[in-house]
């Protein structure tokens, strides 16, 4: 009995430390694609804010960081179209 109790808690514990690993390895993948993703809004926002108002974000997805994506897309569309009114109205 002392021998199969012994390889049951060593069976355990090679499984924690799997399911360790796992977690870490799964948790790394996750941030690095949050991280991407939030990179790519901020380098549209800073193109947008030096000046190329034809610039827009990466949307596609439907989560929070798409639908912050699409709102920064129709807000940079909405400023584009006022600056473009504001030309005309300044060439006339």
């Amino acid at each position: 009995m002392p021998e199969i109790e012994a390889g049951e808690r060593k069976l355990g514990l090679h499984a924690l430390v799997l399911l360790l690993i796992y977690a870490a390895a799964s948790s790394t993948i996750i941030m690095l694609w949050t991280t991407r993703r939030i990179r790519r809004l901020s380098l549209g926002v800073d193109a947008f804010t030096a000046g190329d108002l034809s610039a827009r974000v990466p949307a596609r997805s439907s989560d929070e960081i798409g639908a912050l994506g699409r709102h920064i897309n129709a807000m940079a569309g909405r400023i584009e179209h006022m600056v473009s009114e504001l030309t005309q109205k300044e060439r006339f």
